[in-house]
């Protein structure tokens, strides 16, 4: 069985795809090209700099950037709670699709809809029957969840993930 070191794993193979790099970036620097192009002709008119100041002014601006602020703190603190209760997330998941499911079937037989309770009595079946499949994966899953969380949380690319 050949073994591998940690430093032979990580090391690099060389670029085997310049072409479409070369392609890839020429397009990047066309396309930023072309979008300085149509700001500088947008924003180099009189009345759309005196717009976007009356905007800045008004409050337009300030309400995007708390906004974006607060959505950042909620992906944050959603991550966080992702890293430390996967598990009971996952199990909670599983819980309340199970609870709405049985919910649906009391409803339907409420309202004398037999179809429809026969329908969600033979989904919730096959939904339990799932879970019992799936019951033995779920600690590896949270853990896979738990792990993935904390590279999203330390990673500078934190911002990709929203």
């Amino acid at each position: 069985m050949k073994t591998i070191d940690a430093k032979s794993r990580f090391q690099g193979s060389g670029s085997k795809d310049a072409f479409w790099t070369l392609l890839f970036l020429v397009h990047l620097l066309g396309f930023g090209g072309f979008i300085a192009y149509k700001a500088s002709n947008i924003l180099g008119r009189k009345e759309t700099r005196e717009m976007l100041e009356l905007d800045v002014e008004t409050g337009y601006f300030p309400v995007i950037f708390i906004s974006v602020g607060t959505a950042l703190m909620f992906a944050l603190t959603w991550i966080v709670l992702v890293r430390s209760f996967a598990q009971t997330i996952l199990w909670a998941a599983i819980t309340m699709s199970l609870l709405i499911m049985v919910a649906l079937c009391c409803i339907c037989v409420a309202a004398k809809n037999m179809v429809g309770a026969f329908v969600c009595g033979v989904l919730l079946f096959l939904k339990l029957l799932y879970v019992c499949w799936v019951r033995d994966r779920i600690n590896f899953t949270g853990e896979l969840i738990r792990a993935s969380a904390g590279i999203m949380q330390e990673s500078l690319l934190l911002l990709a993930t929203f």
